[in-house]
């Protein structure tokens, strides 16, 4: 493992003097996108589990709590659809980010399905957002600029 700090080793551990990777080894190869959320924190697990014998450094390890917030934490396992994109979307990217195939039968109904607006139960056939149904003010754009947009980028592939 290659971190920030050039070497392939981090500080060294109680454990026979192996070396183990530092924090910023693993934010930088996380970071890098050189491993996964879920591949660092099974490596950790491991290394817990593998030095606790002579350690006894950890009174619990919550293990499935650990792998499920690295799940949920890895990029990998997101997708970042556009309202713009809809709703070709549907099954041209999230169907098979799923692994779901679409026949055309199936993407017919859904271009058919998505011609109503969603909030209607009576069927209204949906008009579209207009500029002037959703007036915007410079200080939302700004807000949206400052808070939305950097998890909008780091959600995009």
């Amino acid at each position: 493992m290659v971190g920030a700090s050039g070497s392939g080793f981090g500080s060294v551990s109680g454990s026979g003097g192996r070396r183990l990777p530092t924090l910023t080894d693993l934010l930088y190869q996380l970071a890098s996108r050189a491993v996964t959320s879920d591949t660092l924190v099974r490596r950790s697990l491991h290394a817990i589990n593998a030095s606790q014998s002579t350690l006894n450094a950890f009174r619990v390890v919550l293990t499935e709590s650990a792998l499920a917030e690295a799940a949920a934490a890895d990029p990998r396992g997101r997708l970042c659809v556009d309202h713009a994109d809809l709703p070709d979307a549907v099954w041209q990217r999230v169907a098979p980010h799923f692994g779901l195939q679409t026949d055309p039968g199936a993407i017919a109904r859904m271009t058919d399905e998505s011609r109503f607006y969603s909030k209607d139960p009576g069927g209204r056939v949906f008009a579209g957002d207009t500029a002037a149904r959703r007036p915007v003010t410079d200080e939302m754009r700004e807000a949206a600029q400052r808070f939305a947009e950097p998890g909008y980028r780091a959600l995009r592939p």
